[in-house]
């Protein structure tokens, strides 16, 4: 009878081993690492598109809606907090407070999740200005300009 401890069937053990423990980790890390969607779901594409659109005060009269719409029917958007930014300021233009608000405290729980929005979006601004600006009875002629909340005169 051979000896099965041989040097060969022991570097096969040791190596099935540590391809079992690696296949392992990596299935536990797969699994239990938070998934990012920031950018996934609005990558620069969908920005440019936002960019362009708040910069010219016509389209955006015309298109906001419809931006709006794509943006939310978009799958995962609201693990986006590039989507969910966006989805913010659409509702704050079409004057939508209860939306806006939903899309405030998903923002606030994304940024809480280190997950922030790209500085690539205009009109950025800090989660505390967008706090204040969501009491829409206060505010009501706000509007997007160049990427920027500015008061009407």
């Amino acid at each position: 009878m051979k000896n099965i401890l041989n040097k060969k069937n022991i570097f096969k053990i040791i190596l099935v081993l540590s391809l079992v423990i690696l296949a392992s980790h990596g299935w536990f890390m797969y699994l239990t690492v938070p998934k990012n969607y920031v950018g996934s779901v609005c990558n620069n594409k969908v920005i440019e598109e936002y960019n362009n659109l708040i910069q010219d005060g016509n389209k955006l009269d015309k298109e906001a809606k419809g931006f709006e719409d794509r943006v939310i029917a978009m799958k995962n958007y609201s693990k986006d907090s590039n989507c969910v930014l966006i989805s913010l300021r659409m509702n704050e233009y079409l004057k939508n407070e209860d939306k806006y608000k939903k899309d405030l405290e998903n923002l606030k729980d994304l940024v809480n999740k280190n997950q922030s929005p790209s500085i690539k979006n205009k009109g950025i601004d800090s989660l505390d200005n967008l706090i204040q600006n969501a009491n829409f009875s206060n505010n009501d002629d706000y509007y997007i300009d160049a990427g920027e909340l500015n008061d009407k005169k």
